[in-house]
């Protein structure tokens, strides 16, 4: 059985669809169907994935910016398993719709300054400024695309870079 567009790339799929639906609106039809209204929903299904790897995007970023510039001296589990479930649900939506994986550096991009705001709120919230001052370091180096999708990566302890894996019984920072 051959897969289809919609198999291989939904995003695709449904901008093609969209496209097509209008230009049949355009020629017309005697089906009697809400061309207009059919080809913006479909369009806008297209639209909700992007939106989806987004804000997936934006909570890795927030886990990884966590973990790396937390003064606490446990880096909270919850943060370590939040960070590889949305990695997960990332590498899924990213297999479906293959085209999004080709926008996600300018994605992360774009997410990196809410992220970093976000966290400096929480740090700002809890009294913790040396992960305020942490987060500085992280906001020049940045976060790329394949470091936020691979799965084995997570943020030093000690400085702005990714490591294999992450030691969840840190010592106590100085």
């Amino acid at each position: 059985m051959t897969d289809t567009l919609y198999d291989q790339d939904f995003v695709v799929w449904t901008e093609r669809q969209a496209s097509a639906l209008r230009e049949a609106a355009r020629e017309g039809s005697n089906l009697p169907l809400d061309w207009a209204n059919l080809a913006e929903e479909i369009e806008d299904l297209g639209k909700e994935q992007r939106n989806t790897v987004r804000s997936l995007a934006f909570q890795i970023l927030v886990h990884v910016l966590k973990l790396g510039c937390s003064p606490a001296s446990e880096p909270g589990a919850g943060w370590v398993r939040g960070l590889n479930g949305f990695r997960r649900q990332l590498h899924r939506r990213l297999d479906d719709s293959p085209k999004l994986r080709s926008e996600l550096d300018a994605i992360v991009d774009r997410e990196f300054p809410a992220a970093l705001g976000e966290v400096r709120l929480d740090f700002d919230l809890y009294g913790e400024s040396e992960g305020v001052t942490r987060l500085a370091s992280w906001k020049v180096r940045g976060v790329s695309a394949e470091e936020l999708l691979d799965q084995e990566l997570f943020p030093s302890l000690q400085e702005p870079r990714f490591v294999p894996r992450l030691d969840v019984t840190r010592p106590a920072r100085s």
